[in-house]
């Protein structure tokens, strides 16, 4: 699922997708609090922002602008995976939050290495090893993004760390730093904790040492293999292109036709629906529609 950001006189979209920084490009791309009534932003420029688009609908929504150029902002998929895992944990399932204790502040402070890698395994395996705990800051946005580069031909897709920049140059203006959401200092905005009130206190410890914990355990532990297995597309497609730069063709076919396909969707392909829409939109008879179609079984449910 993607938001959409379409500037008509750049010719320009940026992408986003939950835990990759979209509070902060919203922020920075949306209309500016003095030019609100021009509904422009702080450099003059209206963007038109269509929410939640679906992996299903992707495709057919940006066929809409063939000559467009394309940005997305990529997040390193096991921190995004861990992050959005302590999101949930923390705001959906109240797991550090109680009205009549203070316990969960105190695991949240005091847990051990041990204690955090148990306890992610478990939920791991009490969900039967659906990683994506059927919850959109979980999703993999990142084989959607690489089916997009090679729909459209003037697609980037870009390192986080280097959005500022790209931001700064799409506006033709001087490079420069933006005030970026932060959770580990501000929390998480209203509307994401209902009545926990002030929910910032637990933030810090869990975006230190308990994202560290997690991210380590995904890389390295055995017991963590199957959040390695669903995220191993995702890394091919960060590590090879979104970092190395290499071809996106090779790796898109790598990856269907190869066993990272197979370990990645086994059991988690409810966030992949992108596939199909892909194929439809591919020039039919060309040699990678007739390997998408032989391969769309990885993807049926």
């Amino acid at each position: 699922m993607l938001d959409v950001l379409v500037n008509d006189k750049l010719k320009t979209i940026c992408l986003t997708y939950p835990k990759g920084a979209s509070s902060s490009v919203r922020t920075i791309l949306m209309p500016h609090v003095d030019n609100r009534l021009l509904g422009t932003n702080e450099f003059g420029e209206k963007w038109i922002l269509t929410e939640s688009v679906s992996d299903g609908e992707i495709h057919q929504h940006l066929a809409n602008y063939p000559d467009y150029r394309i940005y997305a902002f990529c997040r390193e998929p096991v921190d995004r995976w861990a992050t959005g895992l302590l999101f949930m944990m923390h705001t959906k399932w109240d797991l550090f939050y109680s009205d009549v204790s203070n316990a969960g502040q105190e695991i949240a402070d005091n847990a051990s290495n041990e204690y955090i890698r148990q306890l992610v395994s478990s939920m791991v395996s009490i969900n039967n090893q659906q990683c994506d705990f059927n919850d959109v800051h979980m999703y993999r946005p990142l084989f959607t993004l690489l089916q997009i580069k090679l729909a459209h031909s003037d697609v980037h897709l870009i390192p986080l760390s280097l959005m500022e920049d790209i931001l700064c140059d799409i506006h033709t203006v001087p490079r420069q730093t933006f005030h970026r959401s932060n959770t580990s200092d501000d929390g998480y905005e209203r509307g994401h904790y209902d009545h926990h009130g002030d929910n910032s206190k637990f933030i810090t410890k869990l975006h230190t040492k308990w994202k560290q914990v997690i991210s380590d355990a995904i890389r390295s532990h055995p017991d963590f293999l199957p959040v390695s297995d669903y995220l191993s597309i995702e890394n091919k497609v960060y590590n090879q292109l979104v970092v190395d730069g290499q071809n996106a063709e090779s790796i898109f076919l790598e990856i269907i036709e190869g066993p990272s396909c197979k370990q990645a969707t086994a059991k988690f392909c409810g966030d992949m629906s992108s596939y199909l829409g892909f194929m439809d939109h591919l020039e039919s008879g060309s040699e990678l529609h007739g390997r998408v179609v032989s391969n769309k079984f990885h993807f049926m449910q």
